[in-house]
């Protein structure tokens, strides 16, 4: 998966992708270990965090590109 999204948005964003998933892969884990009681033995997928981080980064960066380039002309 990473090196399918590492081609897809290019190495730049792909170092964004990974700050994110890994900072909403905490954010769950501390939330679930609050609510639930901290087991460190807890497996967390990683999966969905990278896909919705990729997701996120390469939507906000194609409207903010075409965001860009419409200000720019104006």
């Amino acid at each position: 998966l990473g090196l399918i999204l590492g081609a897809w948005l290019g190495p730049i964003l792909m170092i964004l992708t990974l700050f994110l998933a890994s900072l909403l892969g905490l954010i769950v884990w501390i939330l679930i270990s609050i609510f639930q009681g901290i087991d460190r033995n807890r497996p967390l997928p990683f999966a969905p965090y990278l896909t919705f981080s990729a997701i996120s980064i390469f939507i906000v960066s194609t409207y903010s590109t075409t965001l860009i380039d419409r200000l720019i002309m104006v």
